[in-house]
């Protein structure tokens, strides 16, 4: 029944320099996530909502934050519940902004649209990798589909399939990396990690 993490838990756990974890794991981990990105959201710089199922974070991101927030995910299902979302408020959704596609097809679901910041929740969890995500395609086409200085923000309710040390292979610069001080906690993500494309 308890078999050991396979993702980055069991590697990334082991950091206990706080110049490198940021927070000393006793602070709600979502707690300044804004407070690092926030400036990336002025001035209507768009935004991607990764493997976004119903959309409820790009959603609220876009009604808080008045971005324009892009949508992809490989159900059709989810981008038509999306899409009816936003007819119900009064205000359709172009739909230049909604994409079914592979995660490592970004560039193509979105052509010329680099993004500011890329969200992916619950996305780098083995239950999703498992069903023949290419993981490493997928964190090149965030990379090259943010603008330099862009953010990539991954966290997920069950042990991510990425680390710092896979995140710095693929070029990124991790600035911030958040364990919950309890693990079986089912309010908090178990890890959140906020890369950046150098610029």
């Amino acid at each position: 029944f308890f078999a050991p993490f396979q993702g980055s838990l069991d590697i990334d756990s082991r950091y206990f320099s706080f110049d490198s974890w940021d927070d000393k794991r006793s602070i709600p981990i979502f707690s300044n996530v804004f407070e690092v990105v926030g400036p990336s959201l002025q001035g209507g710089n768009p935004v991607l909502d990764l493997a976004c199922g119903i959309g409820r974070l790009g959603i609220s991101i876009e009604e808080r934050h008045h971005c324009p927030v892009f949508f992809l995910d490989n159900n059709n299902k989810n981008i038509e519940l999306i899409k009816g979302q936003y007819s119900l408020r009064g205000n359709p959704l172009p739909g230049s902004r909604l994409a079914v596609a592979d995660s490592s097809e970004i560039g193509s679901a979105f052509p010329g649209i680099k993004f500011s910041i890329i969200f992916a929740i619950a996305f780098f969890e083995e239950e999703v990798i498992y069903t023949g995500v290419n993981q490493q395609k997928t964190l090149m086409s965030i990379y090259h589909q943010l603008v330099p200085g862009g953010h990539f923000i991954a966290s997920g309710y069950m042990p991510l399939t990425i680390n710092k040390k896979i995140l710095e292979e693929s070029g990124f610069v991790v600035e911030r990396c958040s364990i919950p001080k309890n693990l079986f906690s089912l309010d908090l993500p178990k890890q959140m990690y906020i890369a950046r494309k150098p610029e």
